[in-house]
């Protein structure tokens, strides 16, 4: 009795061995994959010597004696501690998240292979290399740099792991297409036009126009599009669903400084984008001897979306202007591959595209596109039954949008005149920009497109 007695108190100690074991295998392993906050590394890349501090929040302060150095840390800072949101959302907006979580992704794939976030990126970026600001283009492409050798050199997220994601290089269009999502989220007329549209049937468009004024939308309108609205919201909250932040509401307010009592101006900015963890928001302060700012930044851009320095400070909001246009297109009854435009065949422009999915064989769709845009009415339910094909005509790929330069004359603003210039080319996402300066200065400035 006594002898069986030791052998099952010897397999009690070896089962919690075995257990203790395993969790600080467990524990060191996670550990490994925490940032550093402290010692030295040496880094291919870095021209000089380059120094990070944190605060007691751990928001990292770069200190580095050049542009190339300071955004190269940037993007390998930004990278070591979200890497596993970088990767997750680079396959979100290409169309590829059904790779990482089966067939719950099909719908929000086929959406953004349609809209073509990433396809038409790229074609942006190809048709206005020209255009962009080159020291924009260098800290960008000094900031992929540096996330891109984290990624090469730096641990896995556990996150990554656990899912079986490999880590990808990011590229120039991801950053353009991320933009692309983030208007996605500030839309408002997929929620609005179809309202129009119903009232304009019902009401005539003399007396629809006494109401609305100048807002117009596209004539003869099914019902079935009313239900757009609703669905592109469905959309939406799958992808909050999946903990993916969303890019909807704000509020803001500047104080003129003979209304504060040190006779200062005061701003307040709440950007309040849907709850996520990790935030959206990546805060970071980044100095040279030529250049400091602290701001708030956003995945994949280099550049602070809010911030101040030592002469002005900014916030934004949502402006939720009309950069969408919806166009009822009449397909050629002697040939389906074309559509009539005042009178005139034209053909259509067919894209092919292949989800993958997780568990499941690949799916293909085909893509169709007029002169307006592309045929948004192939991948909505709500339109499958509907007597029109609708197209959607989106300024976020206009070639007179250019959001690279305005954040980046944004961030190297030093007065209120140059700010506001820095907004001229910003089309989409339309932005409420407020701003005070130093000198007691207050501004607000409504930056974005609009369609005649």
């Amino acid at each position: 009795m006594a002898t069986t007695e030791k052998k099952s108190y010897a397999k009690i100690i070896y089962s919690i061995l075995i257990l203790f074991v395993l969790f600080f295998t467990l524990y060191a392993w996670m550990k490994s994959r925490v940032p550093k906050y402290s010692g030295s590394e040496k880094i291919k890349g870095l021209v000089e010597m380059v120094e990070v501090h944190r605060d007691d929040f751990g928001v990292p302060k770069i200190f580095a004696k050049n542009p190339k150095d300071l955004y190269f840390a940037l993007g390998y800072v930004y990278a070591s501690e979200r890497l596993f949101q970088m990767q997750i959302l680079k396959r979100l907006i290409s169309g590829r998240i059904s790779e990482v979580i089966g067939e719950d992704g099909v719908k929000v794939d086929k959406l953004f292979r349609t809209i073509g976030l990433k396809r038409n990126s790229t074609l942006w970026v190809n048709r206005n290399q020209g255009k962009f600001i080159w020291e924009a283009v260098e800290n960008l492409q000094d900031y992929i740099r540096g996330v891109n050798y984290f990624i090469q050199t730096g641990p896995k997220p556990v996150e990554q792991t656990i899912l079986g994601m490999e880590s990808e290089t990011i590229d120039v269009e991801d950053v353009f297409a991320f933009v692309a999502y983030m208007a996605f989220g500030f839309a408002e007329a997929i929620h609005v036009d179809p309202v129009i549209s119903i009232l304009e049937k019902k009401l005539g468009s003399v007396q629809l126009n006494d109401i609305t004024k100048d807002v117009y939308s596209f004539k003869q309108a099914d019902k079935n599009f009313l239900s757009v609205g609703n669905e592109w919201n469905e959309i939406k909250s799958q992808i909050f669903a999946m903990g993916l932040p969303l890019f909807q509401g704000s509020n803001s307010w500047v104080i003129s400084p003979k209304r504060s009592v040190n006779g200062s101006a005061i701003l307040s900015n709440d950007p309040h984008i849907a709850f996520s963890n990790p935030s959206v928001w990546f805060e970071a302060y980044m100095h040279t001897n030529q250049f400091e700012i602290y701001g708030h930044f956003m995945p994949f851009i280099p550049f602070a979306a809010i911030g101040f320095n030592k002469n002005l400070a900014w916030g934004l909001t949502m402006f939720e202007n009309d950069d969408m246009d919806f166009y009822s297109e009449k397909i050629n009854p002697k040939n389906p591959r074309q559509i009539l435009f005042q009178g005139k065949a034209e053909d259509l422009k067919f894209t092919n595209e292949i989800i993958s999915i997780k568990g499941k064989e690949p799916i293909e769709i085909n893509v169709r596109e007029s002169r307006h845009g592309v045929i948004i009415s192939d991948v909505l339910e709500s339109l499958k039954n509907s007597s029109d094909i609708v197209s959607l005509k989106w300024q976020v790929f206009g070639d007179n949008n250019n959001p690279l330069n305005t954040f980046y004359l944004m961030n190297h603003s030093n007065d209120l005149k140059s700010f506001q210039s820095s907004l001229s080319e910003l089309k989409v996402p339309g932005l409420n920009m407020v701003l005070a300066t130093s000198k007691g200065e207050i501004a607000y400035f409504a930056a974005g497109g609009l369609y005649k």
